[in-house]
């Protein structure tokens, strides 16, 4: 189980690193203004979307292996795991949402417009 997990977290590491330096490192090729822009917000809402499982799903169920392990009784706390697994499908698209541009604006604008059309009615 140890490895499963330390080969989770190291791909994570591994791969985030080799993305990160390979969009904003030194390259040769010119990129226009408007790519970089879309791909530093592409690149913190896949930040995001590796944070949300890590905390919700692997830190969790790390410390449930690890207090097994140990035979430490977590008692109530042990459905948080449950809780949290439950809540990743709902919660892991709300970064792309908020952090790309054309997302929030489509989003925001389509509230706005829900909004007004309730409001003349």
């Amino acid at each position: 189980m140890w490895l499963i997990v330390a080969i989770s977290f190291f791909t994570i590491i591994y791969f985030g690193i080799r993305c990160y330096l390979n969009l904003f490192g030194s390259s040769t090729v010119k990129k226009s203004a408007k790519f970089k822009n879309l791909q530093s917000q592409l690149f913190l809402a896949l930040v995001s979307q590796t944070l949300i499982p890590v905390i919700l799903m692997q830190i969790p169920t790390t410390i449930l292996f690890l207090c097994t392990f140990l035979d430490a009784d977590l008692g109530e706390f042990s459905g948080l795991v449950t809780m949290t697994v439950s809540l990743f499908p709902a919660i892991d698209p709300i970064p792309t949402m908020f952090i790309v541009k054309n997302y929030r604006l489509a989003n925001f604008g389509f509230f706005r417009t829900r909004v007004i059309v309730v409001a003349k009615k």
